[in-house]
């Protein structure tokens, strides 16, 4: 009797786990969802840096309606791979949009539930699988937009079922030119706080160099030194010249946002086809370069001493230097540019 009761007793444990197994797989997704995994140290630190999307809309840089975001983004792209600029800037568009370096920063899309935020990927991108985003949590559609001659976009659309989610989405994909390509997305929501659209631009594996527009014998046409009235005390303001009958010296500068006195110019002159910017550092800002229509001009630049060389002559010119969370900006303008 007392073995029977011993093996009457030893078959209860089993029938509680297989119980507590049953019952756990009975629980609503919606339900198993909130259920709060033990913490891992490290388990949520990505080692990229992140930016949230929501909130980089403080410290971007606003890309205007109308204007060729291509010829914005080239413009970054040439000077990282030049090596002026340290870190490729993250662009907005006033309707929402946010525009991410890909590869340089882990974006964080903010969602919200009843909003659908769109995730577009490169033109001529195919891709080959998708992580994350659990449908439990998330509602993720997939489609693709854009001509066929222009190339398709694939594109991906994410709304969160509940807010304070947290997670991240990985698309693995193939380049219009075969290379591989990742995608991580890291993914957010909140009570009502969204972003409608999140793309990405990149440093493609050949960077096409623009022409020169000027060559160095006319950059030396130089006679007379020309530097601004503030200035004029500087040593280093004789350091380039140009043809006194051709100067230009109507340029106004502002200082549009931070510190700008490390890439201050000390003086600005041009020519019929050359900008010439005396600056105190010799490492190269990022230069933007626009028409009075506020459109984006591709033009080259460079650094000599401390002497940027701008090959137009344009209407305006904007220097920007620091990270996307510290940015310095001076704008250049002249009335009689381009």
């Amino acid at each position: 009797m007392r073995n029977a009761a011993l093996k009457g007793s030893s078959k209860k444990p089993a029938v509680l786990i297989m119980a507590a197994v049953v019952m756990a797989a009975g629980v609503p997704a919606s339900i198993a969802s909130t259920v709060q995994v033990p913490e891992v140290s490290g388990q949520s630190a990505p080692i990229a840096g992140t930016v949230n999307t929501a909130q980089i809309f403080q410290h971007s840089m606003d890309i205007r309606y109308g204007e060729p975001i291509r010829a914005v983004e080239q413009q970054s792209v040439q000077s990282f791979t030049t090596g002026t600029l340290s870190h490729l800037p993250v662009f907005t568009r006033p309707g929402g949009e946010v525009i991410v370096p890909l590869g340089q920063v882990l974006p964080v899309l903010q969602t919200a539930p009843g909003n659908f935020s769109v995730v577009i990927l490169g033109k001529g991108v195919k891709p080959v699988s998708l992580a994350g985003a659990p449908s439990a949590e998330w509602v993720v559609k997939e489609t693709v937009a854009g001509g066929l001659a222009a190339g398709r976009h694939p594109i991906l659309e994410i709304m969160p079922r509940f807010a304070g989610l947290k997670g991240s989405i990985q698309i693995v994909a193939t380049s219009p030119h075969g290379y591989p390509l990742t995608y991580t997305v890291g993914l957010v929501s909140g009570a009502s706080r969204f972003t409608p659209v999140l793309s990405f631009y990149r440093v493609p594996h050949v960077i096409p160099q623009p022409r020169e527009v000027v060559t160095r014998d006319q950059e030396k046409q130089a006679t007379a030194p020309i530097a601004n009235a503030s200035h004029a005390d500087d040593t280093h303001a004789n350091d380039e010249h140009v043809n006194a009958a051709h100067a230009d010296l109507a340029w106004k500068m502002q200082c549009f946002t931070g510190d700008c006195k490390p890439i201050q110019p000390i003086s600005v002159v041009s020519n019929q086809k050359v900008t010439y910017i005396h600056l105190p550092t010799e490492k190269s800002p990022m230069v933007l370069v626009r028409n009075k229509a506020g459109k984006s001009l591709l033009v080259s630049y460079r650094m000599e001493g401390h002497m940027l060389v701008v090959g137009a002559v344009p209407y305006r010119i904007d220097l920007i230097a620091g990270k996307w969370n510290n940015l310095t900006e001076i704008r250049l303008t002249n009335e009689a540019g381009e």
